[in-house]
């Protein structure tokens, strides 16, 4: 066996030759799981790691690269932003027309809110796994004055660990078997 981690959860897979599926995640053990001349996608922009946010929707496991966590960030900030200065600009004109379209706006902005919160989450959870942290590290952004933030900030921003880790092998990597 040419590499002893599951690619799909990074479980150790030392002794387990004989076996079809991975004990922990239930992935096909075989040709597929340690393949690599079908390499993931990168997602090198914009759309296709928005879009692989979604895919991943509830997928804890495994790594997430810096530049996917990034880019996902920035496309958040680009449809929330404009949301927000709208729902800002209808709510303080004092008009009752705009107060429609404030309710439509905050309600809106409060369903990507909701759609988004469970594949960020997911995304930044496997982020951290990617530096070779636990997931329950995201607890940290609950520390007050901002420090735990920035302690989140700078883990964000590490570079991944190379190789494989117990959460599966770098997606930033091209091995040969």
């Amino acid at each position: 066996m040419g590499n002893d981690y599951c690619t799909g959860c990074g479980y150790s897979l030392i002794g387990r030759e004989n076996s079809h599926f991975c004990p922990a995640c239930g992935k096909k053990i075989g040709a597929n799981v340690f393949d690599v001349s079908t390499p993931e996608p990168q997602n090198n922009t914009l759309i296709s790691a928005y879009i692989s946010m979604f895919k991943k929707y509830a997928d804890f496991k495994g790594r997430s690269r810096r530049r996917e966590y990034w880019l996902v960030a920035l496309a958040n900030l680009i449809i929330a932003i404009p949301m927000y200065i709208c729902n800002f600009a209808a709510s303080s004109s004092g008009s009752e027309d705009l107060l429609g379209a404030f309710a439509v706006l905050s309600l809106v902005y409060s369903i990507y809110a909701l759609v988004t919160f469970v594949p960020t989450l997911a995304l930044t959870v496997r982020r951290l796994h990617d530096i070779g942290k636990s997931g329950w590290w995201i607890l940290i952004s609950f520390v007050p004055c901002g420090i735990g933030a920035i302690v989140m900030l700078v883990f964000l921003c590490k570079d991944s660990e190379s190789g494989s880790n117990m959460y599966g092998r770098s997606p930033k990597e091209n091995y040969i078997l």
